[in-house]
């Protein structure tokens, strides 16, 4: 079967959230966001290999097994999708000082449930040899639209707001988004060829040593909101070594109190 490159894109996630999960962070809305991307990301992968695999199994006899996987694994990739352009706007937002994100939620949750609603209901053909295999039909080709759609959209997100969005991440952001629509459009016009969930990878991986790798927090960029932070901890630990110091007082006198009603 057609699934070393998802393998080793496999590999590369999994390295890269080790890699990422064990480093300090300078809890920013970014790093958040790439934290469920970057999930995400795995969570295809997984699916993909797996609507692979499943087809070397006796699973296979049961029909309704590899089609739920494919289409799972169909909706990931929307997913991945919508959670890229959340990322890309994260700089946007942070500049206009918008931090109500409720209308932006609802519409991601109102494409996600019509991406699954369509992915779901309509047709989906299985076409596999001894060593390809791969899915066709209108559930198919609707999610490679869409996909395409949410990344030309995010691609123009980033075009029209350049000047909100710091230079590496734009350009990071673009080199993915470029890379994964030729991958989507060779994948569309030859579907027995899988690279999608591969350049998926390559993406995160990009964007993980260009923008997002924690060593950067130790950088001469990050000086000042270390020192703030700095700063901050350090009136934190002091209005509550305060607190402590007035229970302390508190707790003292009652309990000489208490005392002094028993010695009586």
């Amino acid at each position: 079967m057609n699934i070393y490159m998802q393998i080793c894109g496999l590999v590369i996630v999994l390295l890269l959230l080790l890699f990422y999960k064990r480093k300090p962070h300078m809890g920013l809305k970014s790093e958040s966001r790439f934290k469920t991307l970057l999930n995400t990301v795995t969570i295809s992968m997984i699916l993909d290999i797996s609507s692979r695999v499943v087809f070397l199994t006796p699973l296979s006899k049961h029909q309704i097994i590899p089609d739920i996987i494919c289409r799972c694994y169909l909706i990931s990739l929307c997913l991945t999708c919508l959670f890229a352009l959340n990322y890309t706007i994260t700089d946007i937002y942070d500049s206009k000082g918008i931090t109500d994100t409720r209308i932006r939620k609802y519409v991601y949750r109102v494409l996600f449930f019509i991406f699954c609603a369509a992915i779901f209901f309509l047709p989906l053909n299985h076409e596999h040899t001894d060593t390809v295999y791969y899915v066709t039909g209108p559930a198919a080709i609707f999610t490679f639209c869409n996909a395409s759609l949410v990344i030309l959209s995010v691609l123009s997100e980033v075009v029209i707001h350049r000047d909100m969005i710091k230079k590496k991440r734009r350009t990071a952001i673009t080199a993915w988004l470029v890379l994964w629509l030729i991958a989507a459009t060779i994948q569309f016009f030859y579907p027995q060829i899988s690279i999608i969930s591969f350049s998926s990878c390559i993406g995160v991986l990009i964007i993980f040593f260009e923008i997002e790798n924690p060593e950067r927090s130790k950088g001469s960029e990050f000086a000042t909101l270390r020192n703030k932070r700095a700063y901050v901890n350090a009136a934190i630990d002091s209005m509550l070594l305060s607190q402590v110091k007035q229970n302390a007082k508190v707790v003292a006198v009652s309990d000489t109190t208490e005392l002094e009603k028993k010695l009586a």
